[in-house]
């Protein structure tokens, strides 16, 4: 007749299993979480130029107001060099806004690559879920008297 079982041998083989268990669950959350983050962060280096670049915008596209304002005035009197200084801050303007629109595109693209760690998540569950129903299963063998436990996972009840 076979030894019966006991509740810490169950134990033991959990507590054996769990290290292997988390330390999976971590290869898998870096695995999944270091793309996500390096998209996360050149998005949010682009969206830093679109507002450094958008700030020289409006910046440039004040004085070119005021420039142009200042043209119109002394175009009644005659053509000068405030003129070319309003094109001038005008195509700084131009120029600023073309890297906005650029930046704004990559930042956009970076951004929509970012992704929830699904399969660390499912994983989690699932892992959470095993280790929950062979402790209660363990427990309930051990109840209900199971006497042998060999390595073919074939378990002999007693009566």
């Amino acid at each position: 007749m076979a030894e019966r079982s006991r509740l810490g041998e169950y134990i033991s083989t959990i507590k054996s299993g769990a290290p292997q268990m988390i330390s999976g669950i971590k290869e898998l959350a870096r695995a999944e979480l270091v793309p996500s983050a390096k998209h996360a962060g050149i998005g949010g280096v682009g969206l830093g130029a679109v507002a450094a670049f958008g700030l020289f915008l409006l910046h440039c596209l004040l004085w070119a107001a005021v420039f142009g304002i200042a043209v119109f005035f002394h175009a009644v009197v005659g053509f000068g060099w405030l003129g070319s200084m309003a094109f001038a801050f005008l195509a700084l303007a131009a120029i600023s806004l073309i890297l906005v629109i650029v930046f704004a595109i990559v930042a956009f693209l970076q951004f929509r690559q970012v992704k929830a760690p699904t399969a660390t998540i499912a994983e989690t569950r699932a892992s959470i879920t095993a280790l929950s129903t062979a402790v209660t299963e363990g427990v309930s063998e051990a109840k209900r008297g199971v006497i042998n436990r060999r390595g073919d996972d074939t378990i002999t009840y007693v009566g």
